[in-house]
């Protein structure tokens, strides 16, 4: 009678009762060294070698994970190139000044006068100058900013308007930014948040929503805004895309006039403006 054995050699052993091989034999068979002694062997290599490899696996991921914190801290932390706010030197300050009462004065001109759709152009340098110097042109802008926010700056790009300021609350410290998606056309100005930055790290929209609803924003914007038409003006509807108010009127005459269109290009923004008809005959 021929004698079964398995690939590596070892006798199978008796059969049991459902007809497979138990991996042992009885009598002189079973002795140290023999098939089943091989079998528990080969069994504890196996486990072994699926314990490494799992223990491995877990270091692994681990590593992963602190890495994955370190990097996302840094970039926290990191405060981009493109962040540079700008300091006006007291010596300076007047002549910013007058840098704003001559852009002032040029759309006041043209808007009182102009029968058409005019073009003006604003520089980014010529914004941030205006920021910088707020305080001693206007005091009263202290107030504009909680005192956690310091330094605000602004950047223009083709595809929006990025405005950027440091926050620090005594624990934390870093590059807070927000990407304003922004135009204009006859019926109002849109607005949209694209982006939220803190350092060079992605944030989810969702939390600086509920940053400025409890710091009380909304009120304020809705105060300010209200809405046009069917349109009602919330927090919520600058995250998805807003619709606020583009006519004003000028002062001195008073004329209103309307936003109609508004281009970005790197470092500058141009506004179309319509003037309309005066409210009162002019005397």
């Amino acid at each position: 009678m021929s004698e079964t054995r398995t690939r590596s050699g070892c006798d199978p052993g008796d059969k049991g009762h459902d007809g497979r091989y138990t991996g042992w034999r009885s009598g002189a068979t079973e002795r140290a060294g023999g098939c089943g002694e091989r079998v528990r062997l080969e069994d504890r290599k196996k486990r072994h070698a699926w314990w490494k490899w799992w223990k491995w696996l877990v270091a692994g991921i681990a590593l992963a994970a602190v890495t994955f914190t370190l990097v996302s801290w840094m970039l926290f932390q990191h405060v981009p190139a493109w962040y540079q706010p700008v300091q006006v030197p007291p010596e300076r300050v007047q002549a910013v000044r007058n840098d704003l009462a001559r852009v002032q004065d040029q759309l006041g001109e043209r808007i009182v006068n102009a029968n058409q759709p005019f073009e003006i152009r604003i520089t980014q340098d010529q914004i941030n100058a205006w920021i910088a110097a707020r305080e001693e042109m206007w005091p009263l802008s202290r107030e504009w900013l909680p005192p956690e926010i310091a330094e605000p700056f602004v950047v223009i790009q083709p595809e929006g308007v990025r405005l950027a300021a440091t926050f620090d609350n005594g624990s934390i410290q870093t590059v807070l930014s927000v990407l304003l998606e922004i135009g204009a056309d006859e019926q109002a100005l849109h607005v949209r948040v694209a982006d939220v930055r803190s350092g060079s790290l992605p944030v989810p929209l969702g939390w600086l929503e509920d940053l400025l609803r409890r710091a009380g924003v909304e009120q304020k914007l809705t105060a300010s805004f209200g809405g046009q038409g069917n349109r009602k003006f919330n927090l919520k509807s600058i995250f998805e895309g807003a619709w606020l108010p583009n006519e004003g009127v000028w002062w001195e005459p008073e004329r209103p006039y309307r936003v109609i269109g508004l281009d970005l290009e790197p470092g500058s923004l141009t506004l179309t403006i319509r003037p309309l008809p005066y409210r009162h005959s002019r005397r």
